[in-house]
């Protein structure tokens, strides 16, 4: 996130295992959400992609 809010991005975007609940608890924490788009992954599961916005 500071990362982010340093280089003046605004829109985060990253994808996350759907079976890693841990990671997306981990994300969700700093505000990350899922946008509704996956894509197959493997074991039959799937990525999901998550989103944030960064206040400037």
């Amino acid at each position: 996130m500071r990362r982010l809010h340093a280089d003046g991005i605004t829109d985060g975007v990253l994808e996350c295992w759907e079976p890693n609940a841990r990671a997306q608890a981990f994300y969700a924490s700093h505000g990350w959400r899922p946008d509704g788009s996956r894509r197959l992954g493997p074991l039959g599961r799937d990525y999901i992609r998550l989103r944030v916005t960064v206040p400037l």
